[in-house]
């Protein structure tokens, strides 16, 4: 089910918030190459990756620098710690997110 989670001038290119739904919460980025919703939290110690550094479409963990692809949530360290990524899309203004339809897809 698609939510309406934040309106598209909050969140800049370069810039990335967190999103919490009921369930899990999610990492929104927007880098150059658009935008991504991952797991925000890293699997390793559960730090807050909206507030890690992003180059090149990875997202790196704030704690351990544990290295995340944003667009398949690919775990450079390893593949049993792949991130679920969500559906997002920009309409009208705002930022949507499928958070019912998180998956993991680099397995």
């Amino acid at each position: 089910m698609w939510k309406k989670v934040y309106k598209s001038t909050e969140i800049p290119v370069g810039q990335s918030r967190c999103y919490k739904a009921g369930g899990a919460p999610i990492g929104i980025f927007r880098t150059g190459d658009g935008l991504y919703a991952v797991d925000n939290r890293c699997p390793h110690y559960d730090a807050e990756l909206h507030m890690g550094e992003v180059v090149d479409g990875v997202v790196f963990c704030p704690w351990h620098r544990w290295a995340f692809q944003l667009k398949d949530g690919f775990c450079r360290l390893n593949r049993r710690f792949d991130l679920e990524v969500y559906p997002i899309k920009e309409e009208n203004g705002h930022i949507w997110v499928d958070a019912e339809a998180g998956a993991v897809l680099s397995r």
